[in-house]
């Protein structure tokens, strides 16, 4: 067989392997440089190609794949966890701030306080003026307020304690409460 019958005889059996023929070893020329495999050509016996036949490079998309996610996995979750504790601090810092004006308001007045809720997004700052800033779009602030009795009291006369409790909530998850027991 020569050089020329040789390669008319490639070209057929490409031809046949398009069209839906049986595979022939020749047709899967390598890809890459790294990997060398062998293969026979007729009359000169073995020679050695380069490259990755397509499962091994599907096999190493997937691989690939795998190791990369595994390596995004702490990112997102540190993502996660900063914004929860941003959060939590925003929370901390709103019923702080409301639980010290409620105290500083004269002890009669204090009950008035009980029932209270800024909705989300209708959060208001000191002077009453509901925040603007995004990151306090989704938070909510309510408060409780009771008559704590001690067993040194009858309940006859008037209570001298009450117990104010302020909730912040975030997207309807509680980020922060604040308890404060207050005296006349």
């Amino acid at each position: 067989m020569t050089i020329s019958d040789n390669r008319r005889q490639k070209t057929e059996n490409r031809r046949q392997n398009s069209v839906g023929g049986s595979l022939n070893p020749d047709f899967f020329i390598g890809i890459g440089d790294g990997h060398r495999r062998s293969t026979r050509d007729e009359g000169r016996g073995t020679r050695d190609e380069k490259g990755f036949t397509l499962a091994e490079a599907m096999m190493a998309v997937v691989v690939l794949g795998i190791a990369a996610s595994g390596l995004m996995l702490p990112f997102s979750s540190g993502a996660q966890l900063r914004s929860e504790g941003m959060h939590r601090t925003l929370g901390a810092k709103l019923a702080s701030h409301l639980m010290e004006q409620i105290v500083h308001t004269s002890f009669e007045q204090i009950m008035d306080y009980d029932g209270y809720a800024e909705a989300e997004g209708q959060v208001k700052d000191a002077a009453g003026a509901t925040f603007s800033d995004l990151n306090y779009a989704r938070f909510s602030r309510n408060v409780s307020c009771t008559y704590v009795y001690v067993p040194q009291e009858s309940g006859a006369t008037e209570p001298v304690f009450i117990r104010v409790t302020v909730q912040v909530l975030w997207n309807g998850k509680d980020v922060a409460t604040i308890n404060r027991l207050v005296s006349k």
